[in-house]
């Protein structure tokens, strides 16, 4: 049976802050330097805010543990995207340079085929991602308690709490036209990869492998899309060397308020997915 074995809350920290940033680029200004410059140096130097949510809490999801043999839980959630006050004052749009997800997982070690262990084609666990999007201003549904606590199966509706499940799927009014479902109380936006209503890929699990292995996986604005016409719609998801997903649209798509979930997968018999920890990190250009 799918369930959490050690229970943790996960925990927000601030790598670098805010203020630290805009300290620096006070420095900076006041040692003569324009502006925009400053801007440039502080981009050349990756010297960004850092947002970091993290859950170290062993779960195991069992595909067998679900009706259909396609399990999926909740096995995280992070903050809330801020909104960026510069030192003068003003309110700005967040500008997300990248997301940063750390995963250490496995599978259950055996079946598979011969040919695929401990490579990522052909695994049944992975991880995905999905924006979760406020409809109701200042709600505090039951299921988001509960998982700022603890990972939660994902059977239950995101609307408010005791309604039954009332998904409907509709287009974004967003300029990134992504799918998303509605709820009473939150939206789920998902990916735009190959017009499929899904979330996003984040990483495959090494097939048949009891190795714990850490993955990390950055999207990026200069990643998540390509130059090509199609906008890399017709690219492969992931990359079947590495496991990780693309991240198509996805740091785009973000604005202050939304939260990252990360869903932890298991499909078919005998398949599981062994989580022990996992990182959002979010790095903000001030």
């Amino acid at each position: 049976m799918s369930s959490p074995e050690t229970q943790a809350s996960a925990t927000t920290t601030f790598k670098t802050n805010v203020p630290a940033v805009n300290q620096v680029r006070r420095i900076l200004l006041t040692a003569g330097l324009p502006y925009e410059l400053v801007d440039l140096v502080l981009n050349y130097a990756e010297y960004f805010a850092r947002h970091t949510t993290k859950r170290v809490t062993h779960l195991r999801v069992q595909a067998s543990s679900d009706p259909l043999n396609n399990a999926k839980w909740m096995y995280m959630v992070s903050d809330p995207i801020i909104q960026v006050q510069r030192e003068d004052g003003s309110v700005v749009p967040p500008n997300i340079q990248d997301v940063k997800f750390r995963l250490r997982s496995s599978d259950q070690g055996w079946g598979g085929f011969s040919e695929g262990k401990n490579t990522y084609r052909n695994s049944y666990t992975w991880f995905e991602a999905s924006i979760l999007r406020e409809s109701t201003p200042g709600s505090s549904p039951t299921w988001l308690s509960s998982l700022l606590d603890s990972p939660v199966n994902y059977t239950f509706d995101l609307g408010a709490p005791g309604s039954s499940p009332s998904a409907v799927s509709s287009s974004s009014s967003d300029s990134t036209s992504l799918p998303v479902t509605e709820y009473a109380e939150y939206s789920e936006l998902l990916s735009p990869y190959k017009l499929r209503t899904k979330r996003w890929l984040v990483q495959m699990n090494a097939q048949a492998s009891r190795h714990i292995r850490t993955h990390t996986v950055t999207w990026s604005r200069s990643t998540s899309f390509n130059t090509s016409g199609d906008g890399g719609l017709n690219e492969e998801e992931y990359d079947e060397k590495t496991g990780s997903g693309r991240g198509l649209g996805f740091v785009e798509a973000l604005r202050a308020g939304d939260r990252i979930a990360l869903v932890a997968r298991a499909l078919y018999p005998g398949w599981e997915n062994n989580v022990y920890e996992a990182e959002i990190e979010v790095a903000y250009q001030t």
